[in-house]
């Protein structure tokens, strides 16, 4: 394909999603056409706030598995796969 004919496709590629999201927009506006500004308030869904964990609870979870020995096992896996990738 020819740079020409790739610019092309792009160019239509960008008009067919700018059509698809005017047809979403007014497939949204018809449903919501006619409720109460409080339904429409209850379709926009709220983010979730994730918890958030201490930083001192990770440091503290880290400390005893470093204390266990799990963390030089899995740096020398890590170690023995990388070697083994660059041959």
């Amino acid at each position: 394909m020819e740079k020409n004919e790739i610019t092309k496709l792009m160019l239509q590629v960008a008009e067919n999603l700018r059509d698809l999201a005017d047809s979403v927009q007014a497939v949204c506006n018809a449903l919501t056409e006619g409720l109460p500004e409080e339904s429409k308030a209850v379709l926009v869904p709220e983010k979730k706030e994730e918890p958030s964990i201490p930083l001192e609870k990770v440091r503290g979870v880290l400390a005893s598995k470093s204390q266990a020995g799990l963390f030089g096992r899995s740096q020398s896996h890590r170690s023995k796969v990388w070697c083994k990738s660059l041959k």
